[in-house]
């Protein structure tokens, strides 16, 4: 790997996350990135290459976000684990942390997958993995916890994310909707 090929994909991450794809250029990344004009494109020869290479970046980088919380956390409460997700929702939302540029990144990769299969192969498995992440920690609060509630919380962060980013505001309430279900839905008893 080429000395400056991290910084590259750095900078391409928050390039996608200011401005989705159409920010995402060889110009705008060796600009933001202070590196020589044409080093991106010597690292990504095409455009198709680099917007994936910095979804993958972003992905791999989201889940070691995501796993280091649940280790830090540990949730073995309904109230621990509400606490925890609203600790990375309010991560998430922010324009200059870390985590707000990973999921501001993630939420611009969302609609380009719709046409391009690659890139929704990867997304899907990083939702997978986000997924079975989590469901490790709802199975040690209840052990009849399906992975189908863990899917419904995955998707519920997924979709506040996105409806955060578009307009600015998120609504928790749901989540804590979403939690209870853990200790009273047919999704707990009955998985399938």
């Amino acid at each position: 790997m080429g000395a400056r090929r991290p910084q590259v994909l750095d900078t391409a991450v928050r390039m996608l996350a200011r401005g989705g794809d159409r920010a995402l250029t060889y110009r705008t990344v060796d600009a933001a990135a202070g590196i020589p004009p044409g080093t991106t494109s010597n690292y990504f020869r095409t455009r198709a290459a680099l917007l994936l290479a910095a979804a993958t970046h972003t992905e791999r980088q989201r889940r070691r976000a995501f796993d280091e919380l649940l280790e830090q956390y540990a949730p073995t409460s309904t109230g621990q684990l509400t606490r925890m997700l609203k600790a990375y929702l309010t991560e998430a939302a922010g324009d200059t942390s870390t985590g707000g540029i990973l999921a501001r990144a993630h939420t611009a990769l969302l609609p380009l997958a719709l046409d391009n299969p690659e890139l929704a192969e990867l997304l899907a498995t990083s939702h997978e993995l986000h997924t079975t992440a989590l469901q490790r920690y709802l199975a040690a609060i209840n052990p009849a916890a399906s992975l189908r509630l863990a899917v419904l919380i995955t998707d519920y962060l997924t979709g506040a994310l996105a409806n955060l980013h578009a307009t600015g505001t998120t609504n928790t309430t749901g989540l804590a909707a979403l939690i209870e279900l853990l200790n009273h839905s047919a999704l707990v008893h009955h998985p399938r």
